[in-house]
């Protein structure tokens, strides 16, 4: 294994625990946050993740897990609703075959759908994960809407 996959492998691995650790602190502390869209592959096609943690593209509705600073693609640690958790998919939206369409407007487009289907819940913003080039071309043809809750929540929002 070359140092390259070595760091990969750690750096992938680690960087949800960290990320949820700032998150944390950062809301402790009443501050504010780098806002960051998250552009990850996921792995290789057929690669296992860590126990509990789920590609974002492989949510299903109802699924609760701690939620990404911002839309995009990431793979997050996936939390029984009734534990606390900050992200709740509500909606799988099928992108169809073919091509990848232009990562913009693919994510303003899904967005727009995802915020159309939301309705009005107060203190919780609509986010949308979508497939990055290397995710579509291993057959992620999906965007997974979910809310994003302003504070740590127990129990799911449907």
């Amino acid at each position: 294994m070359s140092a390259a996959q070595v760091f990969g492998l750690l750096g992938g691995l680690l960087a949800p625990v960290c990320g949820a650790v700032a998150i944390s602190r950062i809301r402790k502390r009443r501050q504010r946050g780098l806002v960051l869209v998250v552009c990850g592959a996921g792995g290789p096609a057929g690669e296992r993740l860590p126990e509990g943690v789920a590609h974002g593209l492989d949510l299903a509705v109802g699924d609760c897990f701690w939620a990404p600073a911002a839309s995009g693609e990431a793979d997050v640690f996936r939390r029984p609703c009734a534990a606390g958790h900050t992200g709740e998919a509500f909606e799988v939206l099928p992108l169809g075959e073919g091509p990848m369409p232009d990562i913009l407007e693919l994510y303003r487009n899904t967005l727009a759908r995802c915020e159309a289907g939301a309705g009005s819940i107060p203190g919780v913003r609509v986010q949308v994960m979508t497939p990055t080039s290397a995710s579509w071309a291993g057959g992620k043809h999906r965007a997974v809407c979910y809310y994003h809750f302003a504070a740590e929540k127990t129990g799911p929002v449907r």
